[in-house]
């Protein structure tokens, strides 16, 4: 079914008949296997001027970097979207469900992301950042205990940041953020790449879980009023304590100084109700620990979007955050071997 005759039939069934159609327009995409429209709207008051049509990929249970869920039956997007909104975190309103017919249709939040104000007033940055730090303190209560997950339906708590997940993304790295760059490894390099990526997952796997968005990032926050709203949430679940955190600020989009990352995590450790007999200091470690393995991760994923799928717009951030990392791996004293090994295979890190 083409886009245009299933968003003249759910405009209808959201607005009514009354409701009149303007410009279809595709919106940019990011890495995403999905396609996003905005639809301008007229009609009877009440009747927002635009909505977001979501035209889903062949196989919408599928996530780019995860395997299909075993008995789910409700789209993971759709899924995660009405936990969130009954436990208070703004989220898009979902006005037609068509997944059956492999299309959403949600309310507009509004075209500008929190990147986009950042870049046009560069004075609100510090502003934006904090009110995104509240937005994850609140998103992280509205889903703890993970003890009530599982009886909530949400997808997120079924699925989580396993071992294997954690080191399948630093082999990604050393696929596509090494040899896929020209870095040859001999087996010795391999074997220790090997040894410190399974430590680095361990420390990992050892620090507190929680429901994790996976994508926090200025990219997905949408300013609403005097607060931001929430996007891209589907591929939501357990995962360690500081990966929203790094998410943020460490987003590849956004280079915020070593000062300005260090005053947002005492702004955030000002706030969280999740420290429990966890230290600030071991907290920091985390977070330093996780810069790693998620930027290292991003990194090789930016090169295989460039090669496997022919899109090189994010090719420009390796270099940056390739950077993260090279900060982060002089944060945590442990990491000195792996930095050391970097060091020599990367020339940003070097």
């Amino acid at each position: 079914m083409k886009v245009e005759t299933w968003v003249a039939g759910a405009v209808k069934r959201a607005f009514g008949e009354g409701a009149v159609f303007g410009e279809l327009r595709p919106m940019l995409g990011q890495a995403s296997n999905r396609k996003h429209y905005r639809q301008e709207l007229a009609g009877p008051a009440g009747t927002a001027p635009t909505a977001v049509v979501v035209e889903l990929p062949p196989d919408p249970f599928v996530s780019d970097e995860a395997s299909a869920e075993k008995g789910v039956e409700e789209l993971p997007f759709v899924n995660v979207l009405r936990f969130l909104e009954a436990r208070g975190v703004r989220v898009p309103g979902l006005l037609v469900d068509g997944t059956a017919e492999g299309f959403l249709l949600l309310e507009d939040l509004g075209e500008e992301t929190m990147l986009n104000v950042m870049e046009r007033l560069p004075e609100s940055q510090g502003l934006w950042y904090r009110r995104s730090i509240d937005l994850l303190v609140s998103f992280q209560g509205a889903t703890m205990p993970l003890e009530q997950g599982p009886g909530s339906g949400c997808v997120a708590y079924s699925r989580s940041f396993t071992r294997e997940l954690l080191r399948w993304e630093l082999d990604h790295f050393t696929e596509w953020g090494l040899q896929g760059r020209g870095v040859a490894l001999c087996e010795a390099d391999l074997g220790a790449l090997g040894r410190h990526y399974d430590e680095l997952v361990s420390e990992l796997l050892g620090a507190p879980q929680v429901v994790v968005h996976r994508d926090f990032q200025s990219t997905n926050l949408i300013p609403v009023g005097d607060g931001l709203g929430l996007i891209d949430f589907q591929d939501a679940l357990i995962g360690p304590w500081p990966y929203d955190l790094v998410a943020l600020l460490r987003d590849s989009y956004v280079e915020l100084s070593p000062r300005q990352v260090e005053e947002f995590i005492e702004y955030y450790w000002g706030l969280t109700p999740l420290a429990g007999g966890c230290t600030l200091e071991r907290f920091r470690e985390l977070f330093y620990l996780q810069v790693v393995q998620r930027k290292l991760k991003d990194a090789g994923r930016f090169v295989f979007i460039d090669r496997v799928k022919g899109n090189p717009r994010f090719l420009k951030y390796v270099e940056p955050t390739l950077g993260y990392v090279s900060h982060a791996l002089g944060e945590v004293p442990g990491l000195a071997p792996l930095r050391q090994l970097l060091g020599r295979l990367v020339p940003e890190i070097g």
